[in-house]
Formats: C-alpha cells, structure tokens, sequence
C-alpha cells in the first residue's frame, strides 16, 4: 500500500485563517451534498435497473436488449418523455405482442406515437406518466374500458380523438364501445399505427416546454448513472457511503473541521489507492470522529 505525504504551508499569516475557515465551510458543505445528494443518485440507479429489469423479459438476449433500450431512450428524448414510462408501455405491448400481430419495429412505433399523443394532449410529468400507466394496463388486460378509459379520456384526449378517426366513429361513441369492450388491444394499436403520420406532422410543430426540458434533463441522469453502475458497481459503493455518512453525520462535521485544521497547521498523510484506498479513508475519518 503505497502512501502519499503532502506538505501544506501557511505563508501569509494574515490570509491563511481566512482561507482555511473558507476552506472549512467549503468542506463542511460538499460534506452535507453528498450525504443528502446521494439519496437522489441512488433513486436514478434503482430506475435504471428497474427499466432494465422490465425490458429483460420482452428480449432474448444481452445485445437484444441493449438494441431495444437504446431505442426507447431515443425514442423518450425525441418525444419529450419519461424513459421508464416509455420502456413501461413498451414492455406491456411487447408481452402481448403475438396476439397483437405486432413486429418489433411496430412496436417502437406505437410507442412513440402515444408519447406525442401525450406531448400534443399538453400532459406532462405526473399526469403524462399516469397516462402512460393506464394505458399499458389497457394492453395488458387486452382492452381499453373503465378507469382505463377514462384516465385516457383525462390524461391523453388526443389519443381518443385518433382512435375515432381511425375506426370511423363519433368521440362521444367512443366511451359506449369501451364498455361494451369492443377497444380491444387489438383496436388500439390498429388505430394509432393508422394515424401515426398525422401525429408526427403535428407534434413537429410543437415548442418544446420547461417541463419537457427537465424530463430529458432527467432521463440523461438516469441513462449516465445506470450505465456508470453498471460498468463500475459504483452503487453498491454509493451505498455504503451513504450508509457511513448518514450513521455519523454529526460526528463527521466535526471531523471535517479538525480535518481543516490539521491541513493548516502541519502535514496531512493521504492515503488512496483504488478501492482499498477509499476504505482506509473512511476507516481513518471514522477514526478521528469517534
């Protein structure tokens, strides 16, 4: 284990208290951020996994899956939505795709047609999300009737108005057919596939809006943090971190000052090498806070 011992010297007896106070508030803050920010990293990992996990059962293999995933990312970007919503309802139509009689091309399709449905229909965050829900549970359970129908009917107006169209009938028989549950899957995806290109045309002319902004914000986060996870197990580190830092808050601010303190006045012996490096570290702060 190699070690590294570093010099600090106060050469300005008037600026260094200064700037070592500075450096301490500093230090004391970065510290609060990463035990309270990290809570929010650890929620992007979990969603990441849980998309993963949901597209895992509609694809056959590693590289399948990485196929589909980085096409439903695309697709959530380009249509300003939720990329767990969108892998959601891309889910729930892949697994009843045989009795659909949908390819997978067909499937990303109407994936993203009712993701600018959702965008024309004004919806967003919650309430986009919401129709998204139902609307997979529809595809689900083979039809599209009751609280189904009608969180549609609330949440995506839009995506009614394009199933009248396609099947020929007045909007306001629409909500007779659901009960008689003649809005079958089926009839569903029929629908928005016939009346994808009009959709397109329009949502071309939409402004994209604040909120969409940070729905795209926040699928990059998601897709930087579960491929970082991924790649490294920077989660299950991620976690024990938090774990310490939130067991010995209180403890660790205090710690943090000595910690400024010592660099001030003498030396300070850093030790850091890899993983291992990162757990002496801890084992030497919990050391001094105790």
């Amino acid at each position: 284990m190699a070690t590294q011992t570093i010099d600090v010297r106060v050469n300005d007896k008037t600026r260094g208290p200064l700037k070592n106070i500075s450096n301490s508030l500093g230090r004391l803050a970065t510290l609060a951020a990463t035990a309270f920010g990290a809570s929010a990293i650890l929620r992007q990992v979990d969603a990441y996994e849980q998309i993963q996990n949901r597209l895992k059962l509609v694809t056959k293999s590693t590289s399948e899956l990485t196929k589909v995933q980085g096409k439903l990312f695309a697709v959530a970007q380009s249509t300003r939505q939720s990329f767990g919503a969108t892998a959601e309802l891309y889910q729930k139509l892949a697994l009843n795709a045989a009795n659909l009689g949908l390819s997978q091309s067909e499937l990303v399709t109407i994936t993203e047609s009712v993701n600018k449905s959702i965008a024309l229909s004004g919806a967003a965050g919650a309430q986009a999300e919401a129709g998204i829900l139902q609307l997979s549970q529809a595809f689900a359970s083979g039809r599209l009737a009751g609280d189904e129908f009608r969180s549609i009917s609330e949440n995506i107006p839009d995506l009614l108005s394009r199933i009248a169209v396609a099947t020929g009938k007045p909007r306001g028989e629409l909500k007779k057919l659901a009960a008689e549950g003649k809005l079958t899957g089926r009839v569903l995806a029929e629908s928005i596939l016939a009346t994808a290109d009009g959709a397109n045309e329009k949502f071309g002319k939409l402004d994209i809006t604040l909120a969409q902004s940070f729905t795209i914000a926040n699928n990059n986060i998601t897709k930087f943090v579960g491929e970082l996870n991924n790649s490294i197990g920077a989660g299950a580190t991620l976690g024990r971190v938090v774990i310490f830092l939130t067991e010995n808050l209180g403890k660790a601010v205090v710690g943090a000052v000595a910690f400024t303190t010592a660099l001030a006045v003498g030396k300070l012996v850093a030790i850091a090498r890899g993983v291992g490096g990162v757990g002496i570290a801890f084992k030497k702060l919990n050391a001094i806070i105790k």
